[in-house]
């Protein structure tokens, strides 16, 4: 539906002499335009378009045009902003959701009627993708609570889902970052494929080839020409997981990329241009690597101008209950009590959304009764936390099995642990026994991983940026 919009304001714009067409939030967000460039992503702070009438139309909630004498054209005076961007007409038309339509022209004197039911129609059309957005998101998980954050999110969601600007999703493993850029993709209208780009999993040598392909003959084995991911979610979403852990010279080329739409294939000479739109994910601080020459400041502010920053479930207990409800198809029929919902809440949560889903599971197949009480906390001690500790042997005996025959830190420990095969835990773990061995000391450390002198600094940042540092 989201599509249709966008062709019918295309067609529009062609047919109709229309310079400008902006979609704003009656609190001043601009979420989507076409036409004549402006400057800003708010209605305050932005330039382009002629203000006075926007206001006009918030504080009356009335459509203003030419005919009710809000705007002024032919032998009376415009505003100074519609004088200085020689606007000759415009319209700003209040649809439902406290979203508003502006259109000018710099060609027409006057709409005429049949524009303007048109203009209608582009207003009904906005709003019924809205509630379709609206009513979809109501069926998603991983969106749900109460909380004034989650509120906050969904709000965020659903504008992001109008417009085609790039997106950065911050946020704890399994808080869900994957699921909402899912989620904004299909509700954005793209007809593309949704492609996503987990960097931890490929080697830095292949990252460029993967992302933007390759011609035939580029290197040794490039025996036919590849399409690369973004040219396989044309007209779609790449999602870029982990964006903090490409290397600089990849981000370089990933500036290009927002900044131009265009991109070059590994071995060809030939530009191609990107219809694609990005959505990139982090469980860094950016802010961090920034300040310590790992992150491209240019490219942060480029991929962060919407963002949104997602709570681990532990700082928002009120949302367990909506969540469970949601899925609670998982319980197989069984009932939670009192005393459930207080074990619930008082467990920390470290591997958030994606953890409670799996314990969920985990009790509807192996809870015995119809009623869950209080003893569904054996489930988070000699229940999963004794089925964690053999679990910890098991992991703890294969890693240093692997340390012993020569694999590095990188190999063993920092890959599986960014595509989330080692957790948190298991790594410190790893790290305080290594400590032991090292007699406390970082430096002496890193032989014991496998790892040169000169990594020294790429691994102590590495253990800063991810807080994996004994304290």
């Amino acid at each position: 539906m989201l599509e249709t919009l966008k062709n019918i304001l295309y067609e529009m714009l062609l047919e109709k002499h229309v310079s400008l067409a902006m979609v704003f939030k009656k609190e001043g967000e601009i979420v989507w335009t076409k036409g004549r460039r402006i400057v800003g992503k708010n209605i305050p702070d932005g330039d382009g378009f002629c203000k006075t009438y926007i206001r006009e139309c918030i504080d009356t909630g009335k459509i203003v045009t030419k005919e009710n004498g809000i705007i002024s054209t032919k032998g009376m005076k415009m505003s100074e902003s519609a004088d200085r961007l020689m606007v000759k007409s415009i319209i700003v038309y209040p649809i439902e959701n406290d979203f508003f339509l502006y259109i000018d022209s710099g060609i027409k004197d006057i709409f005429s009627e049949t524009d303007k039911e048109l203009f209608k129609l582009i207003g009904k059309i906005f709003n019924s993708t809205i509630l379709y957005i609206l009513d979809k998101e109501r069926m998603t998980g991983g969106i749900s609570g109460v909380s004034k954050t989650m509120e906050n999110i969904r709000e965020k969601v659903l504008l992001y889902s109008i417009t085609d600007e790039t997106i950065l999703l911050s946020g704890e493993t399994g808080t869900g970052k994957n699921h909402i850029a899912k989620f904004i993709h299909y509700s954005s209208g793209r007809t593309g494929k949704f492609m996503t780009l987990n960097t931890p999993g490929i080697p830095e040598t292949l990252l460029e080839s993967e992302l933007f392909g390759y011609k035939k003959g580029a290197f040794t084995g490039a025996y036919k020409d590849k399409r690369g991911l973004i040219e396989e979610a044309e007209g779609g979403t790449l999602f870029i997981d982990e964006i903090g852990e490409v290397s600089l010279n990849i981000q370089a080329k990933l500036l290009r990329l927002f900044d131009e739409k265009k991109y070059t294939r590994v071995g060809d000479i030939d530009e191609r241009i990107a219809n694609v739109r990005i959505i990139s994910a982090t469980n860094a601080d950016l802010s961090e690597m920034i300040k310590k020459k790992l992150f491209r400041e240019d490219l942060y502010f480029r991929i962060s101008g919407f963002s949104i920053s997602i709570p681990p479930l532990r700082e928002r207990k009120q949302d367990i209950k909506p969540l469970v409800m949601e899925n609670i198809i998982y319980l197989k029929g069984k009932k939670p009590g009192l005393e459930f919902w207080k074990v619930f809440e008082d467990y920390s949560w470290p591997g958030n959304i994606r953890e409670l889903i799996s314990l969920l599971k985990r009790i509807g197949i192996e809870y015995n009764g119809r009623k869950i009480g209080a003893d569904v906390k054996n489930f988070f001690s000699s229940g999963i936390y004794e089925a964690m500790r053999e679990k910890d042997i098991r992991v703890r005996n294969d890693i240093w099995g692997k340390f012993n025959k020569g694999e590095t830190f990188w190999e063993v420990i920092k890959i599986p642990f960014l595509e989330r095969e080692l957790n948190r835990r298991e790594v410190k773990s790893i790290i305080n026994e290594g400590l032991v061995m090292a007699g406390g000391k970082y430096t002496e450390l890193i032989e014991i991983f496998n790892l040169k002198d000169k990594e020294y600094k790429k691994f102590m940042n590495f253990l800063g940026v991810h807080k994996l540092q004994n304290r």
